[in-house]
């Protein structure tokens, strides 16, 4: 036995050098395909992470714009009523009070982006988000927002569509486009502001009616879509903060920590970050939260709102910065630019002949 293993030993230690070089070479490639599937699993993962920070931002976007017409489409519907008690201090036309009909009848609704999460979740690559407390936030959100969009198909059904005919029963509508069955959708015809002068008249309750439950409307979806709201902007920052995408506090810190503009800031920050949507409601309400500490930089950022976007928004946040600053022509230039972009800022509208009426008394000797 010994001598056969002698007079062999050189083809055995062949034959395990072979064995060896096999394994090993096995070894190596299945390494290699681990190591080429994982380089593929992180790079289709970094493009999923991007398409959901893209989608999110522009949830977010979308979501703040439709809050803020529901504070819009509830400031006109207090001033409609308080006009239909008191006509005598009235601050808009019949014309703009009848346009104002029409205008609440259509209420703006949120449609998530969420393309990048379905293609997740149908193609069976979830596993992909492979941190699971980032995972449980976005089917956190996600839920939400399907159970929210059910929610509120329910209100608008009830609130439209069982209650706008018989709101333009008590009018004579005038079509707008020339089509007879338009006629009884608020949105599409105009109505007889004279019917609306008797408070005891039909068409007077009718309309008021009208308004509280469209008041009311406008409050439920309100308060459903900022729930949705806080539940997004923590799944967005979650991954913003994780991965390294570009957030709004970001460029403020960037303003602190490097002492320049929040213009330089902003400009620097977003060169690279192809999939940040300047959100001028999520900075202006930054500007407000900054207005006690350091008033200088939240009129900064609320004039370069004003200079990027020119909203009636803006014109309006950066009247009321100017105001508790005591420069009252200028916040009288911005309520009155805020109304002119949008005449259902009735607000602004207040506003500024508030502070015409205290300069037109003022020069009273």
């Amino acid at each position: 036995m010994f001598g056969f293993l002698k007079s062999h030993k050189k083809s055995i230690l062949t034959i395990l050098l072979e064995i060896v070089v096999v394994f090993i070479g096995i070894s190596i490639s299945f390494w290699f395909d681990d190591w080429k599937s994982s380089r593929e699993d992180e790079s289709a993962r970094r493009k999923y992470y991007e398409g959901l920070y893209s989608d999110l931002n522009a949830d977010l976007y979308m979501i703040d714009k439709v809050i803020y017409r529901f504070m819009e489409f509830n400031d006109r519907i207090n001033t409609m009523i308080d006009q239909m008690y008191q006509p005598d201090s009235a601050i808009i036309s019949p014309e703009e009070f009848s346009m104002s009909v029409s205008r609440i009848s259509i209420v703006d609704n949120f449609a998530s982006q969420n393309h990048t999460y379905r293609d997740l979740t149908s193609s069976g690559k979830i596993n992909l988000i492979s941190d699971i407390e980032l995972k449980w936030d976005l089917m956190i959100y996600y839920g939400l927002n399907e159970r929210m969009s059910k929610i509120n198909e329910e209100a608008t059904r009830h609130t439209s569509d069982l209650f706008l005919n018989k709101v333009m029963d008590q009018f004579e509508a005038k079509t707008l486009f020339g089509f007879d069955e338009f006629t009884k959708y608020p949105g599409y015809g105009q109505f007889d502001y004279n019917k609306i002068k008797d408070p005891n008249s039909e068409s007077f309750i009718t309309l008021e009616n009208f308004l509280i439950i469209r008041k009311k409307y406008i409050y439920l979806k309100n308060k459903n879509y900022l729930k949705l709201l806080s539940q997004l902007k923590i799944t967005r920052d979650m991954l913003a903060k994780k991965y390294n995408f570009l957030t709004e506090d970001m460029i403020i810190q960037m303003v602190k920590n490097e002492n320049i503009s929040f213009e330089e800031a902003y400009e620097k920050s977003t060169k690279n970050a192809s999939n940040f949507i300047l959100n001028e409601w999520e900075f202006n309400e930054i500007a407000y939260s900054l207005f006690e500490k350091d008033p200088a930089l939240a009129i900064e950022i609320l004039e370069f709102l004003v200079a990027k976007e020119g909203s009636a928004n803006s014109y309006d946040s950066l009247g009321d910065a100017y105001f508790l600053i005591g420069e009252k022509a200028k916040a009288k230039e911005c309520f009155l630019n805020a109304y002119k972009e949008n005449n259902g800022f009735y607000e602004s509208k207040r506003k500024y002949l508030k502070i015409k009426n205290e300069e037109f008394l003022e020069k009273i000797p």
